[in-house]
């Protein structure tokens, strides 16, 4: 588990400014006042990927069952568990929450997430929801004013070494990630995030189900926010709190990221 206050090695009074930022950019209003997120969520770590960035794959997600599946496969691809797991990183999340996600996982328990409605300004009693929120009147037009705060994910940040071996990830992942695909693994989300680092932009041909988009991140002193932005990216970058977060230290890098997941946060209103 990872909470904010686990980023001790970013200054105080920095860390709530930027925080301020990237909750801003996730509630940010148009010039006619309706809601219209600049980025759907960022991510923190008190701990450094252990991995080159610019040749690495990276996943993320919550659960054990989900992490064990993972790994067996991987291990069937002769890849060894104590290798593995020492790429996995805890990770924290801030992010917009879909009424249509699910809830809670294989066994009926609750994904262990928070979520506040904007519209009311208080978080979400779970307990009294089964399901997905979609199925709920209440939530018919919640879309973009629901925010997950999630302190109990984890990252893997893979190396790969060449081509081959960067399409063997990618389809394993690609195929066994999204819960609606055949024989996905347990808790599979219903949107999965896959981003490969920039030294695979040169194998783009060959990743169909990829695009090209642009990862933020601080990494100051082991500890890490970061974020991605598509279609978004020129309008960030006319906004005040563009200037604010490369003032405060932030970098930019070319990515690839699965195309479900570029289309959702592109979507997301």
């Amino acid at each position: 588990m990872i909470t904010l206050e686990d980023l001790t090695g970013i200054p105080k009074e920095k860390k709530k400014q930027i925080i301020r930022c990237l909750d801003e950019l996730l509630t940010y209003r148009d010039a006619d006042g309706n809601l219209s997120p600049i980025i759907s969520g960022y991510n923190f770590y008190n701990q450094l990927a252990r991995s080159d960035r610019l040749v690495t794959f990276s996943h993320m997600h919550e659960t054990e069952d989900y992490k064990n599946a993972m790994l067996n496969d991987l291990e069937n691809l002769g890849y060894k568990t104590e290798h593995i797991i020492s790429k996995i990183r805890e990770r924290g999340t801030n992010h917009l929450w879909d009424p249509n996600y699910e809830l809670r996982d294989s066994s009926g328990n609750l994904f262990p997430s928070r979520i506040i409605d904007m519209r009311i300004g208080h978080f979400i009693d779970l307990d009294k929801y089964q399901i997905k929120l979609s199925i709920y009147s209440e939530f018919n037009n919640a879309k973009g004013w629901l925010i997950s705060e999630d302190n109990k994910g984890w990252e893997l940040n893979l190396p790969f070494s060449n081509k081959r071996e960067l399409i063997t990830f990618t389809e394993l992942f690609c195929s066994k990630s999204r819960k609606y695909n055949q024989s996905s693994w347990t808790d599979a989300y219903h949107i999965p995030v896959i981003l490969l680092g920039e030294r695979a932009i040169k194998y783009f041909a060959s990743l169909k189900q990829f695009v090209k988009a642009t990862r933020f991140y601080l990494a100051e002193d082991n500890n890490e926010i970061s974020f991605v932005l598509h279609r978004n990216l020129n309008l960030l970058k006319r906004l005040p709190h563009y200037r604010r977060l490369t003032d405060f230290g932030f970098a930019e890098e070319l990515c690839l990221a699965n195309y479900a997941f570029i289309e959702n946060i592109d979507t997301f209103k």
